[in-house]
């Protein structure tokens, strides 16, 4: 215990040292760069009706007074990608029709941001449970696993970790973390410690743990032959968690964390390694995990498919399915095969 909070303190004074210096941003004058002005919400609309900038799309009074309120309450940056979303540019789309897609957008948004949330809870649920009850020392309780050395992959993926742990420990603004200082002599069960963690430090704690307690753990929650595939798996989880939180696009683009697929889902689904960084691979990911979930998350994740057809199926003539990676068997290879029986945990 004495090393982690060495190492606690050592972290405390550097967030105090980091706040205190001034952030820097360039001037446009200082290196030559020329600004845009500011447009006005009619503006906007003149801009979506042109060609230059690739919207090229058409206005009735009505949508021209629908743009305008939109325009208040919605960034025009944000909404400026979807006109060049639609399936054939050059053709004539209406601003109804680009509102459509970034509407769809937000449904694909709202459900993922869902499922990826429910994945970050199972994840480090299933890390504190799993990984307390594999570990085995003299030394160190299973409680405080994640404090021995051995638990990782090298000495210094030891330190970083600590110091990664100390500093959420030392943001935390939570009661039960003070209870644990105050009244527990700073003793913190992983348990414990897993709920003050951002998602991206549970996926990396998972990279860097000793292969036989990474591979113990995978193989308890996802059965063996997903071992290779897993980190991967939440690595891609853990990206569109945090797309979905900052509220950034998902309908037509390209993703930059990809994973590791089967051979035999790639076949069977003809995804090349070209089709990786598409939505349809992105949305097979959380499937292959959500697999693994409970009944309960399986059907909703179902239910979510089907919304997603009758969706799409009502507008298939502005979406670009080719953009997204999806094929004419995407619905059937995105359902999951639920089987009652193996949802226990």
């Amino acid at each position: 215990m004495t090393y982690f909070f060495e190492t606690y303190q050592q972290v405390v004074q550097v967030i105090e040292e980091q706040q205190n210096r001034p952030r820097y941003f360039k001037k446009s004058k200082d290196v030559g760069e020329l600004m845009k002005e500011p447009s006005t919400l009619e503006n906007f609309i003149t801009i979506l009706s042109g060609e230059d900038e690739g919207h090229n799309l058409s206005f009735t009074e009505e949508e021209r007074q629908i743009a305008q309120e939109f325009f208040q309450y919605n960034n025009y940056y944000n909404f400026s990608i979807f006109p060049k979303l639609l399936p054939c540019q050059g053709d004539k789309y209406s601003y109804t029709d680009a509102l459509r897609i970034y509407q769809i957008d937000e449904f694909l948004r709202r459900e993922i941001h869902y499922f990826t949330s429910r994945i970050e809870k199972w994840i480090k649920t299933s890390v504190a449970y799993h990984l307390s009850h594999i570990y085995e020392n003299t030394e160190y309780v299973k409680a405080e696993c994640y404090l021995d050395p051995a638990l990782y992959n090298s000495h210094k993926t030891y330190l970083e970790t600590m110091e990664s742990f100390a500093g959420a420990l030392h943001k935390s603004k939570e009661p039960f973390i003070e209870h644990h200082f105050k009244q527990r002599n700073g003793c913190i069960p992983i348990w414990v410690l897993v709920e003050e963690l951002t998602f991206g430090q549970v996926d990396t704690f998972l990279s860097v743990l000793n292969t036989d307690y990474r591979n113990e753990w995978s193989d308890r929650v996802f059965e063996r032959e997903n071992r290779k595939f897993v980190l991967s798996w939440i690595s891609v989880s853990r990206y569109l968690r945090n797309i979905s939180a900052h509220h950034s696009r998902f309908y037509g683009k390209k993703y930059i964390v990809l994973p590791r697929l089967k051979k035999e889902d790639m076949k069977q689904y003809g995804v090349t390694n070209g089709d990786k960084n598409t939505l349809f691979v992105a949305l097979l990911v959380l499937k292959s995990l959500l697999s693994f979930h409970s009944l309960q998350v399986q059907s909703e994740w179902n239910l979510f498919m089907d919304n997603l057809e009758e969706i799409l199926n009502d507008n298939t003539e502005i979406i670009n399915y080719r953009l997204n990676g999806l094929r004419e068997n995407w619905k059937s290879a995105l359902v999951i095969e639920i089987d009652p029986v193996n949802n226990v945990y």
